[in-house]
């Protein structure tokens, strides 16, 4: 019997599919830097700055933190579909989530409870495991052959119309 409510759903779908294990790792990942955005998030708006430049600051970290929760969440809905813009997608947030992180420590919003320093691994661990070769066969559709790994690294800055497209391998 499919599991009852929302968590069941939930767990359904991440547990009852063939999604590889291993990116579960990634989803509790996401939740992490969501869970830091919002303390950034809470943090930036508490401080109201009096200096143009330090307003602008605040403006841009604020922006900045909606925009990364945005494709946070939007990496974590998409990540157990075995789509390959939904792989793209999570690659894509990871990196920008490098940048990200850099500006709240070089900013006067540098107040998270975890360091940079361990975000910074956490990342760098999640794109290695979205990297993983029977995670990207996981995001390649049945009948067809993975792709090299040079095509996956088109496949973050290229549009996907640019990338070529899969073969099918009839035996």
């Amino acid at each position: 019997m499919p599991g009852m409510g929302v968590l069941g759903r939930v767990a359904d779908r991440l547990f009852g599919s063939n999604m590889p294990m291993v990116l579960i790792i990634v989803e509790i990942a996401l939740v992490v830097v969501l869970i830091r955005n919002i303390e950034c998030f809470l943090f930036i708006t508490f401080y109201i700055p009096s200096e143009p430049i330090d307003m602008f600051k605040g403006i841009s970290a604020v922006v900045i933190t909606l925009v990364m929760s945005i494709f946070t969440v939007e990496t974590m809905i998409g990540l157990p579909s075995s789509k390959r813009s939904s792989w793209r997608t999570a690659v894509r947030t990871m990196i920008l989530l490098v940048p990200t992180t850099l500006f709240y420590e070089l900013t006067d919003y540098g107040y998270v409870a975890l360091s940079t320093n361990t975000i910074l691994v956490v990342m760098a661990v999640t794109l290695l495991i979205m990297f993983l070769p029977h995670v990207r066969r996981y995001y390649v559709p049945f009948m067809t052959e993975a792709p090299p790994l040079k095509d996956w690294l088109k496949l973050i800055v290229l549009r996907p119309s640019q990338v070529p497209e899969y073969e099918f391998v009839y035996e």
